[in-house]
């Protein structure tokens, strides 16, 4: 009896205590705190990462179409300079010649000798219509934004006129020689004034990046 006795004793020592299923610790507040704020301050910094890296892919973005306008513009305007002393040569000989022949006769603008056509300047908007549509001037003063719009919208009023007048002379509608320079004179002035808004657009540029 005291063998038994002994043995389950024994068996009773032998088996472990049952572990708790949870398991409670005490709880650090500033340990908590500390985690927290671990957590809060690395998703503030991608977020920070991120938006810095699309600020500098935006300026960027905008530098390379400002580059891009500016050289159109630039060659825009040196064409549009040689297509105006051209209309005021073309102007003067016909002058020149109503003087000449004081005839008074009417006759389609180029069946007269000094007339040389009015040619036809190639004033390109690719790099305008680009910063347009991939909105490069929402990133911009606003100054400096009307005044390119300014330059491209007097460049197609410029367009515009010279296509009519073609049209015009193309109609072979007899006139004076006088009638004459007289288109070719106001060409030439809208001209002029198109190229006063290049230079505006051209003036908010940096001078390094002007051509």
């Amino acid at each position: 009896m005291e063998l038994k006795n002994d043995t389950e004793a024994s068996e009773r020592r032998a088996i472990p205590a049952r572990r708790s299923w949870f398991h409670r610790e005490s709880i650090s507040l500033g340990e908590i705190a500390v985690q927290t704020f671990a957590v809060v301050l690395g998703i503030l910094l991608a977020l920070g990462i991120d938006g810095w890296k699309k600020d500098r892919e935006t300026r960027e973005n905008v530098a390379d179409a400002m580059r891009a306008v500016n050289v159109e513009i630039a060659a825009n305007r040196k064409d549009l300079q040689r297509q105006r002393d051209h209309l005021l040569a073309e102007q003067s000989a016909l002058v020149a010649e109503a003087k000449a022949s004081n005839d008074g006769g009417k006759r389609a603008c180029y069946e007269n000798t000094g007339w040389d056509g009015i040619g036809g300047p190639l004033l390109l908007d690719a790099a305008y219509q680009t910063a347009i549509a991939t909105q490069a001037f929402s990133h911009l003063e606003f100054a400096r934004s009307q005044a390119i719009a300014a330059s491209y919208g007097m460049q197609k009023s410029y367009l515009d006129y010279h296509g009519r007048i073609v049209d015009l002379v193309l109609r072979g509608t007899p006139a004076s020689e006088d009638f004459c320079a007289g288109l070719l004179g106001e060409l030439a002035n809208l001209a002029g004034t198109v190229d006063q808004a290049y230079a505006t657009a051209l003036a908010t540029f940096a001078p390094a990046a002007t051509p």
